[in-house]
């Protein structure tokens, strides 16, 4: 094993709301928020 500082994968959702597609609004949970156009 070498000693790499290595980030550990960390989920997208956890930081970043959800985008179900570019252009879309942004969806946080299940609410969309206007923002992200």
């Amino acid at each position: 094993m070498t000693r790499t500082r290595t980030p550990l994968p960390v989920p997208r959702d956890v930081h970043e709301p959800r985008r179900p597609r570019a252009g879309g609004p942004r969806v946080r949970g299940n609410v969309p928020v206007p923002g992200d156009g």
